[in-house]
This record gives structure tokens, C-alpha cells and sequence, in this order.
């Protein structure tokens, strides 16, 4: 009986041996995989960012946070543009060392914030048609922001597209309604192709100005929502919550610098969403944003330039 325990207790140990290893490695790669944070970030505003995913060390996103906490209070002390703008340019180089460019060099995305892309609304008779600016809003701004819930993004149909599908929309309009046939008649015929031809060009030389200056104006970003959920047995009337985003918003242009903090909604116009017994006012508060969005888990860091910027403490489309 002696014998039989002992050779039980053997095998029993020989087996703990041979496996202890094998826990050993798993618990070691479990551990290895919660020692990385993923951090998602994108460059808005042209067509060579790509989303992009990285992972830090638990070390690093304490140093990412930090760094963002950082460009606040800096923000907070500039007393002028080109301060601020040297601000934007050494936050850009040092979120390059985290890798959260993508395949974007440190100088593109300086200019595309405040380099040549945006010189448009430095154009005065143009700003003046685009910006109603009141004391919640700023135009042709630098735009920062950490954001927590209910920030979302939309829109990016660049301005060539616009202007181009608007006049196409506009010559065929005018055809027909002057023409007898429409633009099916012989007439209709020959103007259409008299005119085929420069279209053809304009659309080639978009192509081209795409690829060298790919500035657009319809980039929307969404802070905070008000959400509609209607029941499928229950009353007509839907139960309505207001979702505020929270964090902070930093701008400095034409208003010179405006600032929220706490919690707020988009204030420029309501973009509504609809998907079965629910509906989303999604509130848009910065239009023509171009720059650097990252991703961190917990909220949005927004670093760049907007053509437009406006906020409010309450719903403001009540």
C-alpha cells in the first residue's frame, strides 16, 4: 500500500512539473496582453490619413494623458497665434514619437492645420458668407479638445465636389426648363455636348487639385445628442433624454480664444439620424475640422483647425 501511494505521489509530481511550465506561459502572455493600452487616431482633412492602431505600454498612455493635460494649460497661458500655433506644432512632433501619425510626416500635418489647406478662410468676403459669429462661437480657428461620450463624426464631402455636382445640377436645371424637349430634344443634345467636353476638363483638373490640395469643408464634428426612443407596445409618445458631451473645448480665431469646460453640446446646427424606433439630433459644433483625432479608450483628443466652432451649455435646439 506504502509502495502504491509512493508511486502515486510521484506521478503526481511529475505531471505538476510538466505542466507548470505550460500555466506558467499563459499566465505570462495574459499578463503581457493587459500590459498594452490600444490607442486609435486618424488625420482628418485629407485623403492620405488613414485610421491607424497602435499600442502603448501602460507607462506610455500614462505619459499620453499627461501630455494632453499638458497642452491644456499651455493653451490656457498663450497670449498670442503664433504661440499657440508653436503649441500645435510641438504637440505634433511629440505625438509622431508615439508613432500616431500613421504615414503622415510631422510638417504635413503642421501645414495641413494651419499651413496652405486653410487659407481659404482667410479669404474675408468668403468668412463672411460661411461665419455668423456670435459669443459662443469662433471661425477660422485652432481648435483643441478632450472630449468624453457622445462625440462622433461626419459629413467630408470636399468643396471641389460640392461646387462641381451643383453646377452639373444647375446646367441641367436650366435645360430643362428653357429647352421644348428637355434636354432629350436635338437641342438639349447639341448644348450637352457643346459643353461635355469643358466639363470633362474640370472634372480632370479636380482630380488633380484633389490629390495636391485635399482640403475639405464638410468634415462635422458632433458633441453631445438627444435621443428619441419610441416603444413598440407602449404610447406614441417617445421617451426623450439629452446626452451632453463633457470635457473640454479650446479655440482661438477670429473671436479670439473661447473656451468650455464641463458639459455642452454642439451649438452650429441639429444633424438628425434614424435607425428603426430610435432617432439621434446629433448636435454639430465644429464644421471644416482638419487635423489629428485620437482615440483613447475612454474619449476623443481633437487637435487641428476648424472652419467654424460653437458650443452651448444647454440643448440648444429646443
Amino acid at each position: 500500500m506504502l509502495k502504491k501511494g509512493l508511486a502515486l505521489g510521484v506521478v503526481v509530481l511529475f505531471l505538476g512539473i510538466a505542466f507548470a511550465p505550460s500555466i506558467t506561459a499563459n499566465v505570462d502572455n495574459i499578463q503581457a496582453e493587459t500590459d498594452f493600452v490600444e490607442i486609435t487616431s486618424k488625420i482628418i482633412g485629407t485623403k492620405k490619413g488613414e485610421e491607424h492602431t497602435i499600442k502603448l505600454t501602460n507607462e506610455e498612455s500614462i505619459e499620453l494623458d499627461n501630455l494632453i493635460s499638458d497642452i491644456k494649460n499651455k493653451l490656457d497661458h498663450s497670449n498670442s497665434r503664433v504661440e499657440t500655433v508653436e503649441i500645435f506644432n510641438d504637440t505634433i512632433v511629440e505625438l509622431d514619437q508615439y508613432g500616431l501619425l500613421g504615414d503622415m510626416s510631422v510638417k504635413e500635418v503642421q501645414k495641413l492645420i494651419d499651413g496652405g489647406y486653410n487659407k481659404i478662410g482667410d479669404i474675408t468676403h468668403i468668412r463672411n458668407k460661411l461665419f455668423d459669429d456670435s459669443e459662443n462661437s469662433n471661425s477660422n480657428c485652432l481648435f483643441a479638445g478632450d472630449t468624453q461620450d457622445y462625440t462622433s463624426f461626419g459629413g467630408k464631402v470636399p468643396l471641389i465636389d460640392a461646387a462641381i455636382a451643383g453646377a452639373l445640377q444647375a446646367i441641367f436645371n436650366f435645360f430643362e426648363t428653357v429647352l421644348p424637349n428637355g434636354i432629350n430634344g436635338t437641342i438639349g443634345t447639341l448644348f450637352v455636348l457643346g459643353i461635355g467636353l469643358p466639363i470633362i476638363v474640370v472634372i480632370l483638373l479636380h482630380m488633380l487639385i484633389r490629390n495636391i490640395m485635399p482640403f475639405t469643408l464638410l468634415n462635422h464634428v458632433f458633441f453631445g445628442e438627444k435621443y428619441f426612443q419610441w416603444s413598440k407596445m407602449g404610447p406614441p409618445e417617445p421617451k426623450i433624454e439629452y446626452h451632453p458631451c463633457s470635457g473640454w473645448i479650446w479655440t482661438q480665431g477670429t473671436n479670439g480664444v473661447m473656451a468650455w469646460e464641463g458639459s455642452f453640446y454642439g451649438d452650429i446646427k441639429p444633424n438628425e439620424g434614424t435607425s428603426g424606433f430610435r432617432k439621434r439630433i446629433y448636435c454639430t459644433g465644429a464644421t471644416g475640422f482638419s487635423g489629428i483625432k485620437i482615440w483613447k479608450g475612454s474619449g476623443f483628443f481633437l487637435l487641428g483647425h476648424a472652419l467654424k466652432a460653437s458650443f452651448s451649455y444647454e440643448y440648444p435646439f429646443d
